[in-house]
């Protein structure tokens, strides 16, 4: 993934699907937000040795400052 940004021209690097929320800085201010699963952890995440998660939802909002402001809502099992 920095390999991706560095050439090309991407403040945020958006990806999901992977059963667990994280925020990286991948170089300088370029991000990699992994959003999380509304279904939480699974055998599915296990089997690729994810970390458990809760289930959540990930609102992003931009601005035209280039703010970026990032809202994960988690649900109780």
């Amino acid at each position: 993934i920095p390999k991706l940004i560095k050439d090309h021209n991407i403040d945020y690097l958006l990806t999901g699907h992977v059963h667990n929320f994280q925020v990286s800085q991948e170089d300088y201010a370029r991000m990699h937000i992994v959003t999380g699963s509304i279904m939480g952890a699974n055998d599915y995440s296990a089997s690729l040795n994810l970390a458990l998660s809760t289930p959540s939802q990930t609102i992003l909002v931009a601005s035209e400052t280039r703010d970026l402001f990032i809202y994960t809502k988690y649900f109780k099992d």
